[in-house]
């Protein structure tokens, strides 16, 4: 029988037996997230429930150790969590992590508020969701206002969110001294307070010093790290050239500025 007188389904057909085989590409990827979604707090094939806040999230170990170094480890690391039907998550908030979890089964999220958000970044770290670390930081850098951005300043230095730290720090140049009189910024924490005296401009390390350090004597925070403060000062002021005939003067000033500051500190506390 010649090859020409084969068929399938009336089409010829040509032996390719000497030939390379048909390669066909199929890509039905599209199918699989909308079926992984329909699982998103579904008790269907559960295997966890966490608990956040006494809210109830049943949830699929496979699947969040899949999206998440955090829980592979906690599930597929041995620990007591590996083969518990309950698994308790602390120190949490509830509406974030609906997000988070969300956003672990379907890839979607809604950022609507700055402070939700905050909450929702902090899970992101943990979880090492980088992608979304870096999508949150777009969203944040765009929300900054004078209420706000000593808290996500704050966070973008704890998490090393360089992009955010620098769209803060622009932020503030342009609207110095405003945001110094936000009471959160009498609370950021030691390392961001040195990187604002080292990135910001001079005016605004002056600004704190003559306005705002007087009625922050109640923050520990400041007299803890006050001999790194005046250092980063000075060498504001030396490398300024704005301030370069003056510089002495701001220096000397500045020194009985927080040499006062910290006697009074001090006399509250004895």
């Amino acid at each position: 029988m010649s090859d020409q007188a084969l068929t399938r389904s009336g089409v010829p057909f040509t032996n390719t037996v000497h030939e390379d085989p048909l390669v066909y590409e199929i890509n039905h990827s599209k199918e699989i997230i909308p079926c992984i979604s329909q699982l998103y707090r579904n008790e269907a094939f559960s295997d966890v429930i966490l608990v956040v806040q006494n809210t109830r999230f049943p949830a699929h170990r496979a699947i969040l150790a899949a999206r998440s170094e955090y829980f592979r480890a906690l599930f597929y690391g041995g620990l007591a969590e590996s083969s518990s039907p309950v698994v308790y998550l602390n120190d949490i908030n509830v509406v974030a992590f609906k997000n988070i979890l969300q956003y672990i089964y379907t890839g979607q999220m809604k950022l609507t508020k700055p402070k939700l958000t905050l909450s929702i970044l902090c899970l992101a770290h943990q979880y090492n969701f980088r992608s979304l670390e870096t999508v949150i930081s777009t969203y944040l850098t765009h929300s900054l206002s004078v209420k706000n951005v000593w808290c996500i300043y704050d966070m973008a230095v704890m998490y090393n969110l360089d992009d955010l730290i620098t769209a803060c720090l622009r932020f503030l140049d342009c609207l110095a001294p405003a945001p110094l009189y936000n009471p959160r910024f009498l609370r950021l924490s030691q390392v961001s307070l040195l990187g604002l005296c080292i990135h910001v401009s001079l005016y605004i390390v002056y600004t704190f010093f003559v306005l705002v350090l007087p009625v922050s004597l109640y923050c520990d925070e400041f007299m803890t790290c006050r001999k790194n403060l005046f250092r980063w000062v000075l060498l504001k002021a030396i490398k300024c050239s704005t301030f370069t005939s003056s510089k002495c003067f701001l220096s000397q000033y500045l020194r009985i500025k927080l040499n006062y500051v910290t006697n009074q500190h001090r006399y509250q506390l004895s």
